[in-house]
């Protein structure tokens, strides 16, 4: 089967692994569906940053970023299972951003196994692209509207990451449902978040972070923050979870410093507007110039206090049988300053 990027919300995915001649259907199933969808709040952007060459180039920094940081593109115990050869193993990354880095880079790394890479908003465009290896799926797919389809346990390995923005609270709990009815018995479910509160942050900062956290918290109840990534695997049943978080310099300490600010200005500059009341306690009209001079000031006091954000990961196991079993959960914790 060769490479495919479609823009059907749903459709049908040609091609099992190692197969050319099947397809997956990725129809809704069932008709399930979250009680709280993305249109719920229309305020909140239908997609957080608009394409730009900018943007495109942030996304690939962070993969970058986070792969240097973590030395690694993944956690889960599956190096085995993605390297034999005669693998039927089937890897699904949802919301990888314009540029499905990762998904690309795992087609890549191992041509046995058969990679999708779903997009809640929208998918990439092929010219966005140099190279698609033959062994990827892109397609778009909102997990909130009727679940993702794809067929239940059909799935050996699921990544997520960056989606601390996108569900209300209330939709969590199903999502890590139809995450887990997707796995195979055995199959891995792994996710990527941020901390949203930073850590050793001066006066200037820690004002603008907490408007952004009490924006989100607003119109999402609970957030899919970095440190609930464990409880959210425990509260869903999977085992032998992991779990582990970085720390990154925001805008000292070097290249990787300088890669975090950049990641972080991206998505405070689109959320200025509609902190932009609240941050400066007024009711006049977002001024651009005035913001950009207070955030200029907030990232000159993240090189004085020497300010950090964690990033964490979790991993989990679907049960290979229905019946319960106990919860293994291994915490570790990585520094990088």
């Amino acid at each position: 089967m060769g490479n495919r990027i479609s823009r059907r919300s749903k459709a049908s995915v040609g091609g099992k692994s190692g197969d050319s001649g099947e397809s997956v259907d990725f129809a809704a199933d069932g008709g399930v569906t979250s009680t709280h969808s993305v249109p719920k709040f229309p305020e909140f952007p239908a997609f957080p940053i608009v394409k730009s060459e900018e943007e495109l180039t942030r996304q690939r920094n962070e993969h970058f970023l986070l792969k240097h940081v973590f030395q690694k593109s993944y956690f889960a115990p599956v190096d085995a299972m993605l390297q034999r050869k005669d693998s039927n193993v089937v890897i699904l990354d949802y919301n990888g951003g314009y540029c499905c880095t990762w998904i690309v880079e795992m087609a890549n790394d191992f041509p046995n196994a058969m990679c999708y890479g779903l997009n809640m908003f929208r998918v990439p465009e092929p010219e966005d692209f140099h190279h698609m290896p033959s062994n990827i799926h892109l397609d778009q797919s909102n997990i909130l509207q009727g679940g993702l389809g794809h067929s239940t346990g059909s799935i050996d390995f699921i990544h997520q990451r960056g989606m601390l923005h996108a569900y209300h609270g209330d939709d969590i709990s199903f999502v890590m449902r139809e995450m887990k009815r997707l796995l195979k018995p055995g199959g891995y479910l792994e996710l990527v978040e941020y901390d949203i509160v930073p850590k050793r942050a001066g006066p200037l900062y820690t004002k603008l972070m907490d408007c952004i956290h009490n924006y989100l918290k607003t119109r999402q109840k609970h957030l899919f923050n970095g440190p609930r990534l464990r409880r959210f695997l425990e509260e869903s049943g999977f085992q032998d979870i992991h779990y582990e978080y970085a720390s990154i310099p925001a805008c000292w300490g070097g290249y990787m410093g300088k890669l975090m600010y950049e990641n972080i200005l991206m998505g405070i500059r689109h959320l200025g507007p509609v902190i932009y009341q609240e941050l400066f306690h007024t009711d006049a009209e977002f001024d651009e110039a005035h913001f950009e001079e207070f955030i200029d000031k907030a990232f000159d006091e993240c090189v004085q206090y020497q300010t950090f954000s964690n990033v964490h990961w979790a991993y989990g196991r679907k049960p290979l049988l229905t019946t319960s079993s106990s919860i293994t959960t291994t915490i570790t914790n990585t520094t990088i300053a």
